[in-house]
C-alpha cells in the first residue's frame, strides 16, 4: 500500500523530532546547518514565496550549484506546491535559456555568475522574478533582486497564510521538474509526483539499510534525480546528516569522508573511480556503505571499492528519471551479485526482458529491459507524444539492455540505441569497450557507431590513455592498440577509426554523451 502524502507533510514530522542534529554540512560554503536551522531558513522562504505571489502549481527554476541555500529553496518550494525546475548551471546560455522557457518557469533563483548568461533575455522569456542567491545587501532593480530582499517580502505573511498554502498541497500534485540526461539529443522534461518519489525512495532507504545514525557524502548534482531525491531527501527521511560539496573535487571529497567520518558516499562510476586513483594506502575508517548508478561499473573497479574504499556494502542501483529506482542490491547479497549485476527489482517494480518483436526471452539473454512500476512520471512536460513512446500500455521502454539470472537480478549489457549495425551484423559497443580496457596503456574506452554510405554504420573508439601512455609517442602507441585489436577483437568488430581524447565529454549527472563524440568524425 502506498503513503499518500506530500513530501512536506511526511517530511515535516520527522524532521521537528530531529532538531538539535545536523542535517547538512556544506564543505564548499563552509556552514552547518541543524535540522532546526533547515526548518527555520525553510520556512523564511516560504513567506518569502508567498509574499511573492508564488504559489501551488507556480514553476521556479534553480539554477545554481549544490548548496544548503539549494536544499533550504527546494524544501521551501514543495512545501506550498510550487514546482522547482531544476537545472545545471554549468549548461551553456543557449540550454539554459532554453530549458527555462520550455518549463513556462515565471521565477529564476540563481547565482551572479549564472546570472550574467540570461541577463539579456529576462523580458523576452516573460519572467516575473529573478532572485540572485550570492548578491549582497537589500538590492532591487527591476525584476531581479538579492536574496535579502527577497526574503523581506515575507514579513507580512501570518503562519495562518503559510498553513493555509500548505493544506492546498495534494498528494498527487507534480513535485518537480528534472530534465533527463540528453544523452542522444535535446532533453525532455519529466515531472514527478510528490507521493510517487517520496514512496520509491523510501523503499530504496530501507533495504540500503540506513539509520538516523549514518552520514551520507554526496557531490550529485542537486538537479539530477541522484543528488536530490537519492541522496537529499533520503537523508532526511531517515534523520542522518548529509555532508555536500558544490562540486565534485577528488582532493576535497577524499577530505571530507575522512574528516566528517562519512558512513555512506553516494555517486557515479567516474567519482569513485577519481578517488581510487589518489587515495594510495589511506583507508576510510568509517565508511560502510552506499550507492553507486548512473552508468555501467565494471567488476574490477567494483572490487577496488569494496576492498581499497572499506565499503563493504557497496549496493549498485539502476534507475531512471522517469521512475527514480528500479533495482537495487541489498545487504547481505553475494558478492558476485553485487560486482556484476544491478540487483533484483524493488517492491512496486516488475521487469521483463523482450526481443524486438518484444516477446519475452529467457533467461540469461539480452534484451531490451521494460518496466512496470507503480512510481511512473506524471509524463513529459508539454510532451504527450514522446510519453506515449516510452510508456506502451503501461511498460516502460528504457532503452537499456540487460538480462535476468534464475534469482531475479538484472545485468545491464548496453543502450538499444547505442547498437551498432555494420554490414547488418548487430554489433555491442560494450563488448568492444571491455576488450579495449584490457590493454594495458588505455584507462577508459568509448566506442560509437559512425554513418558509413556501404556499411551503414562503422566503428570508431574514443580512448583515455593512462599515465604512462600519455607520455608516449602517439603514433607508435596507436599501431601497438591496433596490433592488440587484430589479436583480441574480431574482425568484424574492429573499429575503423581510433582516436585519443583527455575526457569523454559527460553531462553533470556522469554520463557519456555519445552523440557528441559522433559529431567529431
Amino acid at each position: 500500500m502506498l503513503i499518500k502524502e506530500t513530501w512536506g507533510h511526511y517530511l515535516q514530522e520527522r524532521l521537528i523530532k530531529s532538531e538539535d542534529k545536523i542535517a547538512v554540512i556544506d564543505i564548499s560554503e563552509h556552514t552547518r546547518y541543524t535540522y532546526r536551522d533547515l526548518l527555520y531558513k525553510s520556512k523564511m522562504i516560504e513567506k518569502a514565496l508567498i509574499g511573492s505571489n508564488i504559489t501551488r502549481g507556480t514553476h521556479v527554476a534553480l539554477v545554481f550549484p549544490n548548496s544548503a541555500t539549494w536544499i533550504a529553496i527546494f524544501m521551501a518550494l514543495i512545501n506550498i506546491g510550487a514546482v522547482p525546475v531544476c537545472l545545471n548551471n554549468e549548461n551553456i546560455e543557449e540550454e539554459i535559456l532554453y530549458e527555462i522557457k520550455y518549463a513556462d518557469a515565471r521565477v529564476v533563483i540563481t547565482d551572479e555568475a549564472t546570472y550574467t548568461k540570461i541577463r539579456c533575455n529576462e523580458v523576452e522569456m516573460g519572467l516575473d522574478l529573478v532572485v540572485l542567491v550570492d548578491r549582497q545587501g537589500k538590492c532591487s532593480q527591476g525584476i531581479h533582486m538579492s536574496f535579502k530582499t527577497f526574503i523581506k517580502n515575507g514579513k507580512l505573511i501570518s503562519e495562518k497564510e503559510l498553513d493555509e498554502a500548505r493544506k492546498k498541497v495534494k498528494y498527487d500534485d507534480i513535485l518537480a521538474i528534472q530534465y533527463t540526461s540528453g544523452t542522444t539529443g535535446r532533453p525532455k522534461a519529466v515531472m514527478s509526483v510528490h507521493y510517487k518519489v517520496l514512496n520509491n525512495i523510501k523503499k530504496v532507504g530501507e533495504l540500503f539499510n540506513y539509520t538516523s545514525e549514518d552520514k551520507l557524502f554526496s557531490s550529485l548534482p542537486m538537479y539530477h534525480v541522484m543528488g536530490c531525491f537519492f541522496s537529499c531527501l533520503l537523508t532526511f527521511m531517515i534523520g542522518g546528516s548529509l555532508v555536500i560539496m558544490n562540486k565534485f573535487s577528488t582532493e576535497n571529497a577524499i577530505t571530507a569522508l575522512e574528516e566528517e567520518k562519512c558512513t555512506c558516499f553516494h555517486g557515479v562510476p567516474t567519482m569513485f573511480k577519481l578517488i581510487l586513483n589518489k587515495i594510495g594506502d589511506r583507508k576510510f575508517k568509517y565508511l560502510d556503505k552506499g550507492m553507486i548508478a548512473g552508468s555501467y561499473c565494471d567488476e574490477e573497479t567494483m572490487e577496488d571499492i569494496i576492498t581499497k574504499m572499506n565499503m563493504r556494502n557497496i549496493m549498485p542501483l539502476y534507475g531512471q528519471s522517469e521512475a527514480c529506482g528500479y533495482t537495487q542490491i541489498r545487504i547481505g547479497d553475494p558478492i558476485e551479485k553485487v560486482k556484476t549485476t544491478v540487483g533484483r527489482s524493488i517492491e512496486g517494480v516488475e521487469i521483463k526482458i523482450v526481443d524486438d518483436q518484444l516477446q519475452e526471452v529467457p533467461i540469461h539473454t539480452q534484451g531490451e529491459i521494460l518496466i512496470k512500476s507503480k512510481y511512473f512520471m506524471h509524463g513529459y512536460y508539454k510532451n504527450q507524444e514522446a510519453t506515449n513512446q516510452v510508456i506502451i500500455d503501461d511498460w516502460m521502454h528504457t532503452g537499456d539492455l540487460g538480462s535476468l539470472d534464475e534469482e531475479g537480478y538484472l545485468k545491464i549489457t548496453g543502450r538499444k540505441k547505442d547498437i551498432i549495425i555494420r554490414g547488418g551484423e548487430n554489433i555491442s559497443p560494450a563488448d568492444i569497450e571491455r576488450s579495449l580496457r584490457q590493454y594495458s596503456r588505455i584507462k577508459d574506452a568509448v566506442v560509437v557507431g559512425i554513418p558509413d554510405d556501404i556499411m551503414g554504420q562503422e566503428i570508431a573508439a574514443f580512448i583515455v590513455l593512462d599515465e604512462i601512455g600519455q607520455a608516449l609517442k602517439q603514433g607508435e602507441l596507436i599501431e601497438e592498440i591496433e596490433k592488440f585489436i587484430d589479436e583480441h577483437i574480431s574482425k568484424g568488430k574492429r573499429p575503423k577509426y581510433i582516436r585519443v581524447v583527455e575526457a569523454f565529454p559527460a553531462t553533470g549527472s556522469g554520463k557519456i554523451q555519445k552523440f557528441k563524440l559522433v559529431q567529431t568524425i
